[in-house]
Protein backbone atom coordinates (compact mmCIF):
# COMPACT_ATOMS: atom_id res chain seq x y z
CA UNK A 1 0.00 0.00 0.00
CA UNK A 2 1.00 3.10 -0.79
CA UNK A 3 1.76 5.60 1.98
CA UNK A 4 1.65 8.61 0.48
CA UNK A 5 -0.94 11.84 0.93
CA UNK A 6 -3.35 12.02 -2.15
CA UNK A 7 -5.41 15.21 -3.01
CA UNK A 8 -8.52 13.11 -4.41
CA UNK A 9 -10.76 16.55 -5.14
CA UNK A 10 -7.58 17.28 -7.90
CA UNK A 11 -6.66 13.48 -8.10
CA UNK A 12 -2.59 14.21 -7.81
CA UNK A 13 -0.47 12.76 -5.14
CA UNK A 14 0.95 15.55 -2.90
CA UNK A 15 4.51 15.91 -1.88
CA UNK A 16 5.21 15.30 1.81
CA UNK A 17 7.95 18.29 2.44
CA UNK A 18 9.69 18.78 5.67
CA UNK A 19 9.66 22.48 5.51
CA UNK A 20 8.60 24.11 8.66
CA UNK A 21 6.06 27.44 8.05
CA UNK A 22 5.67 30.42 10.23
CA UNK A 23 2.78 32.33 9.20
CA UNK A 24 2.64 36.56 10.12
CA UNK A 25 -0.59 38.27 10.45
CA UNK A 26 -0.90 41.71 11.29
CA UNK A 27 -3.92 44.15 11.51
CA UNK A 28 -2.36 47.05 9.76
CA UNK A 29 0.84 47.95 6.95
CA UNK A 30 3.58 47.97 9.13
CA UNK A 31 2.71 45.49 12.27
CA UNK A 32 4.63 42.72 11.06
CA UNK A 33 8.21 44.57 10.11
CA UNK A 34 7.72 47.02 13.49
CA UNK A 35 6.85 44.48 15.90
CA UNK A 36 7.73 40.80 14.29
CA UNK A 37 10.35 40.96 11.95
CA UNK A 38 13.10 39.87 14.07
CA UNK A 39 11.64 36.87 15.54
CA UNK A 40 10.64 36.12 11.57
CA UNK A 41 14.17 37.14 10.53
CA UNK A 42 15.19 34.23 13.59
CA UNK A 43 12.99 31.51 12.01
CA UNK A 44 14.14 32.15 8.66
CA UNK A 45 17.47 32.15 9.48
CA UNK A 46 16.39 28.17 11.67
CA UNK A 47 15.00 27.12 7.90
CA UNK A 48 11.35 28.09 8.53
CA UNK A 49 9.44 28.88 5.29
CA UNK A 50 7.95 32.72 5.93
CA UNK A 51 4.38 34.03 5.02
CA UNK A 52 2.48 37.17 6.05
CA UNK A 53 -0.69 38.82 5.26
CA UNK A 54 -2.26 42.36 6.72
CA UNK A 55 -5.29 42.50 7.01
CA UNK A 56 -6.14 46.08 6.43
CA UNK A 57 -4.99 48.72 3.56
CA UNK A 58 -3.52 51.17 5.59
CA UNK A 59 -6.26 53.85 3.91
CA UNK A 60 -6.96 55.63 6.92
CA UNK A 61 -3.29 55.92 8.36
CA UNK A 62 -2.64 59.39 7.18
CA UNK A 63 -4.78 62.87 6.29
CA UNK A 64 -2.10 64.08 4.53
CA UNK A 65 -2.68 62.19 1.55
CA UNK A 66 -5.11 60.79 -0.62
CA UNK A 67 -6.81 57.38 0.25
CA UNK A 68 -6.10 55.93 -3.27
CA UNK A 69 -2.31 57.03 -2.54
CA UNK A 70 -1.76 55.87 0.94
CA UNK A 71 -2.44 52.36 -0.27
CA UNK A 72 -0.38 52.31 -3.26
CA UNK A 73 2.22 53.70 -0.67
CA UNK A 74 1.15 51.29 2.11
CA UNK A 75 1.61 48.52 -0.57
CA UNK A 76 4.90 49.32 -1.93
CA UNK A 77 6.50 49.34 1.64
CA UNK A 78 4.87 45.96 2.74
CA UNK A 79 6.39 44.10 -1.07
CA UNK A 80 9.76 46.16 -0.25
CA UNK A 81 9.77 44.36 3.11
CA UNK A 82 8.62 41.19 2.19
CA UNK A 83 11.95 41.28 -0.21
CA UNK A 84 14.30 41.49 2.55
CA UNK A 85 13.29 38.22 4.72
CA UNK A 86 12.18 35.91 2.12
CA UNK A 87 8.51 36.22 2.47
CA UNK A 88 5.82 35.02 0.52
CA UNK A 89 2.79 37.36 0.35
CA UNK A 90 -0.31 36.47 0.97
CA UNK A 91 -3.60 38.53 -0.29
Amino acid sequence: MDASPVDFYHGRREVETTMKTAFAVGAHPDDIEFMMAGTLILLRQAGYELHYMNLASGNCGTVELGRDEIVRIRAEEARAAARCPRFRRRR
